[in-house]
């Protein structure tokens, strides 16, 4: 399979962050670029959680959303005691 080049602009900062973040994870710059290709092309869809809500806003949502799925207990020995009994 022929190669091509790509060229691209970046901020220097983010640029830097990355290349210290792959080089922890054993990677580098243009395997990260093609592990993102080729997923994107297997999916048919970028691998991103694209949101406008931070991902604190998230958290917070579902934690409220879950608020009240189970009772309250004044101590540990009842709240073993109820998941033994289940």
């Amino acid at each position: 399979m022929s190669k091509v080049n790509v060229t691209f602009s970046l901020n220097k900062e983010d640029k830097d962050k990355m290349d210290q973040l792959l080089s922890q994870l054993g990677m580098t710059f243009s395997g990260a670029l093609n592990m993102f290709v080729k997923q994107s092309v297997r999916e048919q869809a970028l691998p991103l959680n694209l949101s406008l809500k931070t991902s604190g806003s998230n958290l917070l949502d579902e934690i409220n959303r879950n608020a009240n799925i189970s009772k309250p207990y004044d101590n540990v020995r009842d709240l073993f005691e109820d998941l033994l009994n289940e």
